[in-house]
């Protein structure tokens, strides 16, 4: 099969489980949706009609606003809009139960469902330069099915979308030239052939993905950063190129300031409402220096939140380091930084734990970067790649199943949380138990999927054995011929 009807089947099978289950609303969807439903109906930026259903809001004099930052709320808009529509045809009230249920689940399909699923359709076509077709569709099934971008995609959240987006701008900068740059001992069949003539289209799309990850989620800096040093490292101009192309949705963020709070400088998190949060204030938007030990143990190990615990597939991570670093060594030091630097921030932060949250939603995008590592690490150790793998479909995808929001303050969150909901048969909406079938059904449906497409992945082409590395003999004698032309 081709890479591009590979990535087709990649975009179908995770849009259909993104869109399948909808986690329904909460505190943070509501944030986003208050200013959809005032933007759309009121025509402002206030959400003083809808400010009760939420404590994440901010407070200036008599009104209220979101305190999320505005990228994606700004992307939500088309689909909103046509949820909108929708709801009108079938003569449901907007402003009615019915009506918000809709609209929250056609706006988080529209927008951050597809958002993520291009981004995995993405970062497999990255992958398969690297690490070949079979190992790509594996990793990426597993990344987007089994660990955050899945319960996120299923919820008017920015996590999901920010590492969609990030995967997307990681695609768009790797031409031939950058692997030529980056991935030098790459064996030259795995290099995309082809001329430069799309360039500068892509390497603008790269820059705006890279200004509305910022937007929508601050500490998606992190991951930026790591694009356009990586752009920079193919050429200057590509680099100028990535960040003048992020300054047009990077500057939603002062726009939505000043407009809801009279200055392009005062944001949301200035003039919060509850106080239970008003230690975002410290620091740098909450994050603070030396880092905590205890709470990089709370989002990598820890069984409430740990990502090696939810995700253990990330544990090729430590196999994947030294062919990784054979194969690109530039690329890898920026992913290396990108990981480390995004852990210590989070490290830092007041809320590691994300309040109700399932697995470490703050580290959701920085994931492309350590995905790569563990990619190489699967390239490895196969056997044991398939099965951690397997259990982080199975550990993450039954839990969004579930429930995509898991209460903070529980020490084991699958025993004493997931377990019992699972043998009382409590899942999340679904398609078909809002069309009246047995919920057991719908998660039944959502795991064969699921499982079936990681299971056709990981027999497909298994005989083959593709050539990653350039040989030493190979880089020598072009070396050796370079010195000579």
């Amino acid at each position: 099969m081709t890479i591009r009807k590979q990535g087709i089947l990649l975009f179908c099978i995770l849009m259909f489980c993104y869109t399948y289950i909808h986690q329904g609303l909460g505190a943070n969807q509501n944030s986003r949706l208050d200013f959809l439903h005032s933007f759309f109906i009121f025509r402002t930026f206030q959400i003083d009609a809808y400010q009760e259903n939420t404590i994440d809001k901010s407070v200036k004099g008599d009104h209220y606003y979101s305190d999320k930052a505005p990228g994606i709320a700004f992307l939500s808009m088309p689909a909103f809009a046509f949820s909108v529509l929708v709801v009108k045809v079938c003569h449901i009230k907007v402003d009615s139960p019915d009506g918000w249920l809709i609209t929250s689940w056609v706006t988080t399909a529209g927008t951050v469902g597809l958002i993520t699923a291009l981004g995995g359709v993405a970062f497999f076509v990255f992958l398969c330069h690297l690490v070949g077709n079979r190992v790509a569709f594996i990793t990426s099934l597993v990344v987007f099915l089994g660990s955050a971008p899945f319960p996120y995609a299923t919820m008017l959240f920015s996590h999901a979308a920010v590492a969609g987006l990030i995967c997307i701008a990681l695609w768009a900068i790797s031409d031939r030239a950058f692997f030529l740059r980056v991935a030098p001992n790459i064996e030259a069949a795995m290099i995309p052939s082809g001329s430069s003539g799309g360039t500068i289209k892509r390497h603008v799309l790269a820059g705006l993905c890279c200004g509305f990850a910022i937007s929508s989620e601050y500490t998606a800096a992190t991951a930026a950063g790591g694009i356009i040093a990586l752009s920079l490292l193919t050429g200057f101009k590509r680099g100028m190129l990535v960040a003048i192309a992020a300054i047009p949705p990077l500057l939603l963020i002062p726009i939505n300031n000043w407009a809801c709070f009279g200055s392009p400088f005062a944001f949301g998190y200035h003039h919060l409402a509850a106080a239970q949060f008003q230690s975002m204030n410290q620091g740098l938007f909450g994050i603070t220096f030396p880092p905590k030990p205890e709470a990089a143990y709370l989002i990598l190990f820890s069984p409430e939140r740990g990502l090696f615990y939810w995700t253990p597939f990330f544990l090729m991570t430590f196999f994947g380091l030294k062919p990784f670093c054979k194969a690109a060594p530039k690329l890898v030091w920026v992913s290396y930084f990108v990981v480390i630097l995004h852990i210590i921030f989070i490290s830092g932060y007041y809320m590691p734990s994300g309040g109700a949250a399932l697995g470490p939603r703050h580290l959701a995008s920085m994931l492309p970067f350590l995905s790569i590592f563990a990619a190489f690490g699967l390239l490895k150790r196969g056997g044991l790649g398939i099965s951690l793998g397997y259990c982080s479909i199975l550990l993450t995808g039954l839990a969004t199943l579930i429930d995509g929001m898991t209460p903070e303050g529980i020490p084991n969150p699958l025993v004493n949380y997931y377990l019992p909901r699972l043998l009382n048969v409590r899942f999340v909406k679904c398609i078909g138990s809002q069309l009246g079938i047995f919920p057991t059904f719908d998660a039944a449906l959502v795991l064969l999927v699921m499982l079936g497409a990681f299971v056709w992945a990981s027999l497909y082409n298994q005989s083959k054995n593709t050539k990653i590395l350039r040989s030493a003999s190979q880089l020598a004698n072009e070396t050796s011929g370079a010195s000579k032309n």
